[in-house]
């Protein structure tokens, strides 16, 4: 009993102990307090309706243990975590969606070319784009042209500088997406939750 002198109460599902529902009544109310389903049964005692579950075994409230990962089940008869082929399915996905932010990342970290670090952000591949096309229009880049470096240096740069640091970039970006289909192609193979979760992507 509380100390305002009411009567805790919880409802189970009959068939796991999974809580589904507590409460609180005046003791001459307790027996009007039934289980809104014939699946539920209705337990006596205080209890945390996410932190505890009902034993079967024990005929006790318990609370849970600490559960491993967010794709882990928890299975009532042997009051024990799992980790389930949904689960297994699902933190391939997301580990996959990690491979493909860390090539999307990659792909934009300055690049080493000429001996010297050189922006490759969105702004920089536009800007490249935007002088290829210049240059394969035919017009002539304009005469001190220079190309300055992620470290604010600048280079003198002509049209063959500007196609070869582009193809660096494509290069570079094609290595990043064969060694991205690479990491998903192990992460396929993986038959363990406990694989996929340790499995650095790098």
């Amino acid at each position: 009993m509380t100390e305002d002198n009411t009567i805790s109460y919880f409802y189970y599902e009959a068939s796991t102990g999974k809580l589904m529902q507590t409460g609180a009544c005046l003791p001459q109310d307790i027996d009007l307090q039934t289980p809104p389903t014939e699946t539920w049964t209705k337990g006596i005692g205080t209890a945390s309706l996410f932190d505890d579950y009902f034993s079967l075994v024990d005929q006790v409230i318990k609370t849970y243990p600490a559960k491993p990962s967010k794709y882990h089940e928890f299975d009532y008869q042997s009051e024990a975590w799992y980790a389930t082929t949904l689960g297994l399915d699902a933190a391939k996905a997301d580990k996959k969606a990690e491979i493909d932010t860390w090539r999307a990342d990659q792909e934009v970290l300055p690049i080493l070319f000429r001996e010297a670090l050189f922006d490759a952000d969105a702004k920089a591949q536009a800007n490249i784009s935007a002088w290829l096309n210049v240059i394969n229009a035919g017009a002539d880049l304009p005469v001190g042209f220079v190309w300055r470096d992620f470290n604010n240096e600048d280079h003198t740069a002509d049209a063959q500088f500007v196609r070869e640091l582009a193809t660096a970039l494509t290069m570079r970006g094609t290595a990043l997406y064969a060694a991205a289909w690479a990491h998903k192609a192990t992460v396929d193979g993986f038959n363990t939750l406990a694989d996929v979760l340790s499995y650095q992507v790098s």
